[in-house]
């Protein structure tokens, strides 16, 4: 935002827009000669001013505009104008570059100036203005003042101008007097003007280091209406919406705009009142609006927040905020669809892993074939053995894991190494691939999802939106109604390639509330990133101290701490954290082949175990990981262990396949009181053993937070 400085020369009897009249046929006469030394007296008035420029104005900016307006009785103050003007042009530093312009304001354009009147162009209203108003016209008290500061602090305030600074000199009075107007004062919360002195020159000192004061740092308790949108996680409410005593609760409010609003009104002593609408933010014409823009438009409250940002259409319409948060807009797709069989079996190895198998496959082959068919009878027995007819069947039987006849086991030296050797190279390999076979059906890993906008396209993806994007063709968009919620729509869908678009912070928050049956995932490239601000009606004059507060937090890190305590970046739902549901997995059942005496009485124990460890890391991300970065697990048992491993090392598993990797995990087993630790999960099969665990471990544990999961 650029900030204007301007220097106002200006009779106290006419100003643009003013029509005050006196006499002043004998002006000049009579108020000079009051004054002892009239010449000394405008030297001094010129050279404060020219002070308070030179100190205040001019390390901001290097251009000053100086107009004169008069409309009546011009002649008589001449004097007055010229004397002060002429002394402030011959002591101006020579780095200002001036402007003086006398005359009607709209007869020239210019960019660094300002006339005082109402219908100034629209474009300079969403700039902050400094103005600086010399009277020189001279009057006996400053009470004489007051009506016509009024009337030029209400131009100003029409304008949108908060910092306004006139400058007099009641020649009765021994002082320059410096005075502005504040619109929140607690008994005036912008319904009246109070006008006030800031500062004041006497005896060679200024009583205040300051021209323009930062009178908008506290609001003194005035309330300010604030029209909000519901959209989770940018915006909750926490109570009625319907009741006016829980509007007036400052405390209620909630998501990441409503965090950040609450930090903001409170270090400007802001009381907020809400007001709520059900209707999303919709554009009709050039200037009907719905909702919350319907307000603001209308100006019925003084801000509103939601999930606006400057691309919703006719936004410049409105004035809007520094970004205080900002996510990116993306393709939604589900997680991919299941591998088929054959390829389940081929994904635990690597293209290349399989090509070199079937490379040493195909040279040994090769070799048995050759020593078969063209070797000598001695170099095949000496190789292969002498009874070994069948080399290339056994071969293939023992790589399978099954047993070869006796009487074709080799019973020379050589070829017993070379079969004792395929042995234990085909015993590595199988238990290799099953191990990795067993991670690949526990993960469920599924078709890649495509990456770019253009493979979304090249694979013919189904847009679902409410209206036809611009970046994606209008032949494979699928319209649907406005109210619906594409997100479970999507969700829903399993056979066929559909996607829609959400920001990332909405698809997150589906995730999470959706825990156990979402599969959403995202594109990675993004179409735009989407910047959360806060309306302001047009030519608002908060907007610069809300600017000033959003831009420190945002600085400081406290925006990006808030907007991570709503959303965890584990239920962005990526990759390497697609629901389970489709694959299931390996059970104990398939592994060992019993079952424990004490889940006879579960009908399905696998699935409960399941659930159990699912609910407990869903609370340890959604409360325990904003907090800290790392975990450590303890298992801790004090009787009959063995009997419950089973429990342990299920929900244990299932606890650390799911675990985000930004987590850092330790595992201890072993007595509890040999380490400490900050957050601990301690794993106990009854509440006997849990007290005991409790206690034995207090006495060392008083000053550690601990987090305890039965």
């Amino acid at each position: 935002m650029q900030k204007q400085i301007i220097l106002l020369s200006l009779s106290a009897l006419c100003c643009i827009g003013l029509t005050i009249a006196y006499s002043t046929s004998s002006s000049r006469d009579l108020i000079l000669d009051d004054i002892d030394d009239p010449q000394n007296v405008l030297m001094e008035y010129g050279q404060i001013a020219l002070y308070m420029v030179m100190r205040f104005i001019s390390p901001r900016t290097n251009t000053l505009i100086i107009m004169e307006n008069c409309l009546f009785y011009c002649d008589h103050h001449r004097l007055y104008h010229s004397t002060v003007l002429k002394f402030f042009l011959n002591n101006l530093n020579y780095t200002m570059a001036t402007q003086l312009y006398f005359g009607q304001p709209d007869e020239r354009p210019w960019d660094y100036n300002i006339a005082l009147q109402v219908n100034i162009p629209k474009t300079f209203y969403d700039r902050q203005y400094y103005f600086f108003i010399v009277f020189t016209w001279f009057m006996p008290y400053r009470d004489l003042y007051f009506e016509n500061m009024r009337k030029i602090f209400e131009i100003c305030r029409k304008m949108n101008v908060k910092n306004v600074v006139i400058m007099m000199h009641p020649f009765a009075e021994k002082s320059i007097s410096f005075y502005t107007y504040s619109l929140y004062t607690g008994e005036y919360c912008n319904t009246e003007l109070m006008i006030r002195e800031i500062n004041r020159y006497r005896n060679g000192k200024l009583q205040n280091p300051f021209l323009f004061p930062d009178h908008m740092r506290n609001f003194h308790g005035c309330k300010l209406t604030v029209c909000g949108h519901i959209i989770a996680p940018l915006l909750t409410f926490n109570g009625d919406r319907n009741n006016e005593t829980h509007l007036k609760e400052m405390h209620r409010l909630a998501g990441i705009e409503g965090q950040i609003l609450k930090i903001v009104a409170s270090t400007m002593n802001i009381i907020l009142e809400y007001r709520f609408t059900s209707d999303d933010y919709h554009v009709e014409g050039d200037a009907n609006f719905t909702g919350c823009l319907a307000d603001l438009y209308e100006n019925r409250v003084d801000m509103a927040i939601g999930g606006l940002g400057a691309l919703i259409p006719n936004s410049q319409k409105f004035s809007i905020s520094f970004t205080h948060h900002f996510s990116p807009y993306v393709f939604v797709v589900r997680g991919g669809r299941p591998f088929g069989p054959m390829t389940q079996l081929m994904n635990p190895l690597q293209l290349n892993a399989w090509q070199a198998l079937l490379a040493q496959l195909l040279i040994i082959i090769a070799l048995i074939y050759w020593l078969e068919k063209r070797g000598k009878r001695s170099c095949r027995n000496f190789i292969l053995g002498a009874h070994n007819k069948y080399s290339i069947h056994h071969l293939f039987v023992t790589l399978l894991g099954s047993p070869v006849p006796s009487y074709a086991v080799p019973r020379r030296n050589f070829a017993r190494f070379l079969f004792v050797a395929w042995l234990l190279w085909s015993l590595e390999l199988r238990n290799f691939y099953q191990g990795k076979m067993f991670d690949t059906l526990r993960l469920a890993k599924r078709l890649p999802t495509p990456k770019t906008i253009h493979e979304l396209i090249d694979k013919d993806y189904i847009l679902l939106s409410s209206h036809y994007k611009n970046f994606y063709p209008e032949n494979k968009t699928i319209i649907i109604p406005q109210n619906s919620k594409p997100l479970t729509i999507l969700n829903g869908m399993e056979n066929g390639a559909f996607t829609t678009t959400a920001i990332l912070d909405f698809m997150a928050n589906h995730n999470m509330i959706n825990f156990k049956s979402s599969t959403l995932t995202y594109v990675d490239e993004i179409i735009y990133l989407y910047h959360s601000a806060v309306f302001f009606p047009k030519h608002s004059i908060l907007l610069p101290s809300f600017n000033r507060k959003f831009k420190l937090l945002s600085d400081a890190g406290i925006t990006s701490y808030v907007a991570r305590k709503h959303v965890h970046p584990y239920f962005h739902n990526t990759k390497d954290h697609i629901n389970t549901g489709d694959v299931r997995q390996i059970t104990h059942k398939n592994l060992i082949g019993f079952r424990k005496l004490l889940l006879k009485d579960i009908e399905d124990p696998q699935t409960t175990l399941m659930e159990y460890g699912q609910v407990a890391l869903y609370m340890v991300m959604r409360y325990i990981s904003p907090r800290t970065n790392t975990l450590i697990i303890m298992e801790h048992c004090l009787h009959n262990c063995d009997d419950h491993r089973l429990y342990h090392s299920t929900v244990l598993k299932f606890f650390l396949n799911n675990l985000n990797y930004s987590m850092a995990t330790q595992l201890y087993f072993g007595q509890p009181e040999e380490r400490p630790w900050d957050y601990n999960l301690f794993l106990v099969p009854t509440w006997k053993e849990f007290e005991l665990s409790v206690l034995s471990i207090f006495k060392r544990l008083t000053r550690y937070k601990c987090l305890f999961i039965c």
